[in-house]
């Protein structure tokens, strides 16, 4: 949201009603705000015949940490993504562009993940994020809506829930305390939320279809990620790798983009993990002390 606002676009945040609008800071003055359900079908085609947007970014999910791979709320979230994008094309909406995940594909093997590799529809999530992204061309050809499903790696940055693994760690050290965590070595791909929005962004604009990876295309290892944060907070000495892993469902060794089909649109990372956490310090620094 805050790409297409300094772009000088007219924008329109649909967010849900009594929900925080902190993540708007900064941009509530460039942007116009309506509050809806996107569950509620018949409301939101109401809405959306008054608004005829020109294009959409669909980012909406459910996202609790501690069940949203398994939740039976995403179903509920296919039906209302499908609509969401039925109700648009029958609203004059020329492009619409959904937010999927990496974790749709199916990792064995390793290596980088490319748009036509298999998938996995393991988990609730993975099995409904890749139901809507498989029917949105079908949903193109029969209303004439241009569409394309992104899919997002590893994102961090300002405004982060502070339990996930980027904030936590900068929240422990910054107190002084010792980051404790697993060994670490799972292989991800880590993009700073702004050059995720430039992806997006990107997509928006361009002539992709089907599913576009949003991804730095840099493989680094979970351990490295979390000695970035300590080195830029000069304290290497205070981040502690021995916890045992969660004996819950099993996580990947790796899981890293192939970009090169997003980078065909002219985008590129604007910032590198050092740069990228070093800005993020910074933001929750700014609002601890």
């Amino acid at each position: 949201m805050r790409r297409l606002a300094g772009q000088e676009r007219p924008v329109v945040a649909l967010v849900r009603r009594g929900s925080s609008l902190a993540r708007l800071e900064g941009v509530r003055g460039a942007v116009s705000l309506l509050e809806a359900d996107l569950l509620d079908g018949g409301g939101m085609r109401s809405l959306l015949a008054s608004v005829s947007p020109g294009a959409c970014i669909h980012c909406a999910w459910y996202v609790d940490a501690r069940d949203y791979v398994t939740s039976v709320e995403n179903f509920r979230f296919v039906g209302a993504s499908i609509d969401l994008a039925l109700g648009l094309a029958a609203a004059g909406c020329g492009r619409f562009v959904g937010v999927g995940s990496c974790l749709e594909y199916s990792a064995a093997g390793g290596g980088p993940l490319r748009e036509d590799g298999a998938t996995s529809n393991e988990s609730a999530y993975a099995a409904s994020k890749l139901s809507v992204g498989s029917v949105l061309p079908q949903i193109g050809d029969a209303t004439g809506m241009s569409t394309a499903w992104s899919r997002l790696f590893f994102l961090y940055g300002p405004h982060e829930k502070p339990s996930r693994l980027v904030p936590s760690v900068i929240l422990s050290l910054l107190h002084g305390a010792t980051a404790r965590l697993t060994a670490g070595d799972q292989v991800r791909d880590f993009l700073h939320l702004e050059d995720v929005a430039a992806g997006l962004v990107a997509i928006l604009d361009s002539e992709l279809s089907g599913a576009v990876n949003v991804g730095s295309g840099v493989p680094v290892t979970v351990k490295h990620v979390a000695g970035t944060v300590a080195s830029v907070l000069g304290v290497p000495d205070l981040v502690e790798q021995t916890l045992a892993p969660p004996g819950s469902a099993a996580s990947p060794d790796e899981l890293w983009a192939d970009s090169s089909l997003l980078r065909s649109t002219g985008w590129a990372p604007r910032l590198s993990l050092l740069e990228g956490i070093a800005d993020t310090v910074e933001w929750w620094r700014h609002r601890l002390f």
